[in-house]
C-alpha cells in the first residue's frame, strides 16, 4: 500500500511539474518514503525555479553552535518547561510564526487537524540566526508548530516527536 502511495505522489509531483494539474497537499511517511517529502506546494515551487528553504529544528542540546550569540533569539513558553528546541534555516524566509496548536479532530485518512494561534513572530529570518524555544511538548499530539510564507503561500507545520529515536521534525498541516 505504502508502495502504490509512494508511486501515486511521484506520479503527480512529476505531473504537477508538466501540467500544473495537482492539487493534493498529502506527503509520504514510513520506511518507503524518501528522505525528504515535499508537498504538492513545495514541488510546484521548486518546479517554478523558486529556491525552498530548509528549515530544521532540533533539540537545542544537539545543535551546531556556530551560530553569533547575539543572533540567538530566546523564546520562554514555560520557566519550568523541560522542552528546549531550536529552529534554524539555510535561507531568509519571512513571516516567521511560532505557533501553539491544538488538536481538534482526525479524520479517517489520519489527516489531522488543530487550532492555531500565533505564539511569536519575526518578520525575517535567515541562516546566520536562531531561534531557541523553552516550553513543554506534552504527549504524542503536537502542541507547537510554525508557519512562513513562501511566495504567496503560508506554510504550516507541526513540530513533532519521532517515537523510534526521539528526533524532531516538521510535518506539513492545512
Amino acid at each position: 500500500m505504502k508502495t502504490k502511495l509512494f508511486a501515486l505522489l511521484l506520479t503527480s509531483m512529476f505531473l504537477s511539474c508538466t501540467s500544473n494539474s495537482n492539487t493534493t497537499n498529502e506527503t509520504t511517511t514510513g520506511p518507503q518514503a524518501p528522505e525528504t517529502t515535499k508537498t504538492a506546494s513545495e514541488a510546484k515551487a521548486e518546479c517554478a525555479g523558486e529556491v525552498q528553504p530548509r528549515i530544521s529544528i532540533e533539540w537545542t542540546d544537539n545543535v551546531d553552535a556556530n551560530i553569533d550569540e547575539e543572533k540567538i533569539q530566546r523564546v520562554i513558553l514555560n520557566e519550568r518547561g523541560v522542552s528546549k528546541f531550536s529552529i534554524t534555516t539555510d535561507n531568509q524566509i519571512s513571516d516567521l510564526k511560532l505557533l501553539s496548536l491544538e488538536f481538534v479532530e482526525a479524520d479517517n485518512n489520519g489527516k489531522i487537524k488543530f487550532n492555531t494561534e500565533e505564539i511569536e513572530k519575526w518578520e525575517t529570518f535567515s541562516a546566520n540566526e536562531r531561534i531557541d524555544v523553552r516550553g513543554d511538548m506534552i504527549g504524542s499530539i503536537p502542541n507547537y508548530g510554525i508557519s512562513y510564507k513562501q511566495g504567496s503561500m503560508t506554510l504550516k507545520y507541526a513540530i513533532v516527536e519521532s517515537g523510534e529515536d526521539g528526533s524532531l521534525s516538521l510535518m506539513s498541516i492545512e
